[in-house]
């Protein structure tokens, strides 16, 4: 065996593939018009995926060796390529069909980059690997009979699913998919969030029902992540408990404090406007729930009547959501079952930029590990779904910014 394909073994053998196998059948499901894997056994679903993930593998180390100069600096992306397959894999084995003539490994590029992981060489080609990749499919698929039928069958069974679907289209409504209760939603979401949680303050001399609507008052932010000055102290307990990966020297402070302070100063909501991906930062009080909650009634509020104006709003809790982590698409659509929300049709409404995921409470996840595998899970979702509107918040205390920001997050921080 090469060298490269000795090395992408051994990678493909450390992969998590009980997670792998999860997300390809979540996501071949939503993404039924491409991929034919979700129509295979359990056991040759796994053995099919595998050969497909190898080989892009292969590929990915073949170039990776070509454009390195140093052969001594190549194990070093072996751990980052592994993440990047268990993000990415149904992105990559979703080409593994029949008639396949070029692949698009775009979004996995972009995954690259939006889980913060090392740069790759400056000359390395994503486009001659994905038509080296494409080559390699059609090897395989030629070379294995077996492999062949059922991707052929899986294809005839597609097709027909497909000529129903154009059928039953005709009939369709525009707007969500008709088994979503979009009335029943929006009275849902109404009652969630229209009245401000005043349970902690003494109210016993008045009503504790406060409309958000009608006290909300849009705040300004500044459109950069601030330094603060911490105690030593502080920021080594901090760093201990895995809050932060770093204490920042003067220099760095100062640089960052300098970028704070010539950052401009907007309103909130025209900043969120311009910007798709951003990250809510501010003190505890400064109104970071209320403001995602304020974007949720602003949808309520639309004219059910008229054509949806805003994005549909998925609101996630990040405290809640890191003890039952099942990925961002299935958690959202867990709590939308009861009104026929499902992967499917959120898949390609986060698609068309038609819904929108409202994260709350970044630094409520007290686990410095689970944070950073919460963020990288933000950062595939945002690289997945470039046309949705991503907005998370957190208290600047312990936040670091540099992995969001290379996803292409912004940062606002209010209170000034």
């Amino acid at each position: 065996m090469e060298p490269v394909t000795i090395a992408a073994s051994a990678l493909i053998a450390s992969i998590d593939w009980k997670k792998i196998l999860k997300s390809l059948a979540t996501d071949a499901a939503a993404k039924g018009t491409r991929c034919l894997l979700e129509r295979f056994k359990q056991d040759e679903r796994e053995k099919a995926a595998k050969q497909a993930i190898q080989l892009f593998a292969e590929e990915f180390l073949a170039e990776l060796e070509d454009k390195t100069p140093l052969s001594s600096a190549i194990p070093g992306y072996h751990d980052q390529l592994r993440r990047l397959i268990e993000h990415a894999a149904p992105d990559i084995a979703g080409w593994l069909q029949p008639d396949t003539k070029d692949a698009d490994l775009a979004p996995v590029e972009r995954m690259w980059s939006g889980l913060g992981l090392d740069p790759l060489p400056e000359d390395f080609d994503w486009t001659l690997l994905a038509k080296n990749y494409a080559r390699d499919i059609r090897k395989l698929v030629k070379s294995d009979p077996f492999l062949r039928e059922q991707l052929n069958t899986a294809l005839l069974e597609q097709q027909t699913e497909l000529q129903q679907k154009s059928t039953d289209l005709l009939a369709r409504m525009a707007g969500p998919d008709p088994g979503f209760d979009l009335t029943g939603y929006r009275e849902y979401v109404r009652k969630k969030f229209a009245l401000l949680q005043l349970s902690p303050m003494h109210t016993s001399m008045y009503d504790r029902r406060v409309s958000l609507w009608s006290v909300f008052v849009s705040q300004s932010a500044r459109e950069s992540a601030p330094a603060r000055n911490l105690p030593r102290e502080v920021l080594r307990r901090l760093r201990q408990e895995g809050h932060i990966p770093k204490e920042l020297n003067d220099a760095e402070t100062e640089q960052l404090r300098a970028s704070y302070q010539s950052s401009p100063v907007s309103p909130i909501l025209d900043i969120l406007s311009r910007n798709s991906l951003a990250v809510v930062l501010g003190d505890p009080g400064s109104g970071k729930s209320s403001l995602l909650k304020f974007l949720v009634m602003r949808w309520v509020a639309d004219d059910l009547s008229s054509a949806d104006t805003r994005p549909l709003p998925i609101w996630i809790d990040l405290k809640e959501y890191a003890q039952d982590r099942r990925g961002l698409l299935e958690y959202s659509e867990s709590g939308c079952t009861t009104y026929g929300l499902n992967s499917g049709t959120l898949h390609e409404r986060l698609l068309e930029g038609a819904a929108a995921l409202y994260l709350d409470g970044l630094d409520e996840i007290f686990d410095g590990r689970i944070r950073g595998l919460v963020v990288e899970e933000i950062t595939a979702f945002a690289s997945r779904y470039t046309q949705a509107p991503v907005i998370v918040t957190s208290r600047i205390v312990g936040y670091q910014s540099d992995q969001l920001r290379n996803a292409g997050f912004i940062h606002a921080t209010l209170g000034l």
